[in-house]
């Protein structure tokens, strides 16, 4: 199953945080999320890759060694920016 950590192996870092600093980067954004609050999001299984949804429609792959999730595509604007906890499904 693919999952953010194939995605960090890829950009060659070596965590969720980093490579979410190269995106931001790549965004012409700084990244600093801070602490993980608000309501999880689900992970869920799909075409043999783990994403998890925003509400905002964005999703990201999960790493799931690091069960905290930040949308690329609103910068978690509806949870003030900051992480928030992810969900793993019960079957992966």
């Amino acid at each position: 199953m693919r999952t953010a950590q194939d995605i960090q192996h890829e950009m060659k870092v070596t965590s969720a945080e980093d490579m979410n600093k190269v995106f931001a980067k790549m965004r012409g954004k700084r990244f600093k999320p801070g602490a993980v609050t608000g309501e999880p999001v689900r992970a869920r299984v799909e075409n043999d890759r783990l994403l998890a949804d925003c509400e905002c429609r964005g999703a990201e792959y999960v790493d799931p060694d690091d069960l905290r999730f930040f949308c690329h595509s609103c910068d978690n604007k509806s949870n003030g920016g900051a992480y928030r906890p992810i969900e793993l499904p019960e079957v992966m």
